[in-house]
């Protein structure tokens, strides 16, 4: 970090033509204080202890929150929603981000102290650290600024509030409606939808690119005699949403339902009950999930086939449109399937809030059983052929939404670590020594080697 740093400073003194000199924190003096200062509040707290996540979010140091931070980056980390019982391994992260969120804490009220900065700026807000600096800065009125890449790191957010913020991303969309033609619109739509149903991530990895064209001959021959009987088909599309599970400020993802995979039992269930036939399309980012997750989801995998359901697992190669075309109803937790049925006619339900829910009203939005039960026993709801015009505000908001950069040149799709300046001057992407490193990591099982490219 310290070698990112200096390359950095050495950049911005170049190119700097400001009036204004750029100050660099004396990071050394604060941290030397903050440790001092972590010895002595490590003795006055009591011992930190929790059993489950629900116990790890309530952490509280001094009055701030860190267990939702500290939550989020251990979810990420073993990409598992519910990462207890913990491992040796994950037990040794997690209290290292409790440590981390504490300095986190203790160093902004160090730096803040002297009222001297007005804003700072934060990345994506979430994570140990980043979520508790926020809530000091918060704390002092001090107004914070959030970034995040993406688009392939061709673009950024920047704003003041998260990513994660829906309510704020609507009204991204709302200015959009007022600022762009509706011509305009409903161009940059049908072209994002266009290229979405034939493989093309647009703006994300696609997951569809390898799928089948059509469907296999099992579920060809299942669907087909469905149809025949007049038995209508609900399909549901899973969401891998690991990044919206702990987030401090925000309600809870499924009040109602309680997580995604409860979700699909009761709608199981409904379903069942009203004489329908279900299928349930995994997420293929499953693949890079941790195995005990991946357990969980055979599991309700079984549990879907013995209740009579078509389960169609993260490896099969079954085609994401065929089933969406083959469907009476498409279900989701507000990925972009749901919205994708919108513009290939079919009637969408979401089970949680999510970027499209209210703004869109084709979506429609049901928290509860009795809200979808309902939902499904309306036959206008069932037979409505949803105007694909109603999706393409989405679809423009993605295709315009976001800041080029102007100097940074990516080399990499996914990471904001390798790239370099326009000039050629390079400042996080790591050298040779670096990345044999990572292979090294990648190699033995280490994770962490997120951004490994060979």
């Amino acid at each position: 970090m310290p070698i990112r740093v200096n390359r950095a400073r050495k950049y911005l003194s170049r190119y700097n033509k400001s009036e204004n000199i750029i100050e660099w924190v004396k990071t050394e003096e604060i941290a030397k204080d903050m440790n001092h200062q972590f010895k002595q509040s490590i003795r006055n707290e009591n011992n930190i202890s929790f059993r489950n996540l629900s116990e790890l979010k309530k952490i509280i140091f001094k009055q701030y929150n860190i267990g939702f931070g500290v939550a989020s980056t251990l979810i990420t980390y073993s990409a598992n929603p519910d990462p207890f019982p913990l491992s040796l391994e994950y037990e040794k992260e997690c209290y290292q981000q409790i440590i981390s969120s504490i300095k986190s804490i203790i160093f902004a009220e160090i730096l803040l102290a002297s009222n001297q900065y007005e804003a700072v700026v934060l990345f994506n807000g979430r994570m140990s650290c980043e979520q508790a600096f926020r809530q000091v800065a918060t704390s002092k009125n001090v107004k914070v600024y959030f970034h995040e890449r993406f688009n392939f790191n061709t673009r950024y957010f920047f704003e003041e509030y998260t990513p994660h913020d829906f309510p704020r991303r609507k009204e991204e969309m709302e200015r959009i409606k007022l600022e762009l033609p509706k011509s305009i619109i409903n161009r940059l739509g049908e072209d994002f939808f266009k290229r979405k149903v034939k493989g093309d991530g647009v703006y994300e990895r696609s997951y569809t690119k390898w799928q089948l064209k059509g469907s296999s001959k099992s579920l060809e021959a299942i669907i087909k005699e469905k149809k025949k009987d007049n038995i209508k088909i609900v399909s549901y599309f899973t969401s891998s949403d690991d990044e919206y599970q702990s987030i401090y400020g925000f309600p809870e993802r499924y009040p109602e339902w309680q997580d995604q995979k409860s979700a699909i039992k009761k709608i199981s269930k409904i379903v069942n009950s009203l004489g329908y036939y279900f299928i349930v399309r995994v997420h293929p980012n499953l693949k890079n999930k941790h195995p005990m997750e991946q357990k969980r989801w055979q599991d309700l995998g079984d549990y879907i086939v013995e209740k009579g359901g078509y389960w169609i697992g993260h490896k099969d190669p079954e085609s994401t449109y065929k089933l969406i075309s083959d469907s009476s109803i498409v279900v989701s937790a507000g990925s972009t399937v749901g919205i994708e049925s919108i513009y290939l006619g079919k009637p969408s339900v979401v089970i949680t809030k999510c970027f499209y829910d209210t703004l869109v009203s084709s979506a429609r939005l049901c928290e509860s059983e009795s809200a979808f039960r309902s939902l499904l026993s309306d036959d206008n709801f069932i037979k409505q052929i949803p105007d694909k015009s109603d999706a393409y505000i989405y679809g423009a908001w993605i295709m315009a939404y976001g800041h080029e950069y102007n100097y940074f040149v990516p080399t990499h799709e996914f990471s904001c670590l390798y790239g370099l300046m326009k000039d050629g001057t390079r400042i996080a992407s790591p050298a040779n020594s670096q990345r044999i490193i990572e292979i090294i990591k990648f190699l033995i099982g280490k994770r962490g080697a997120f951004h490994l490219t060979l």
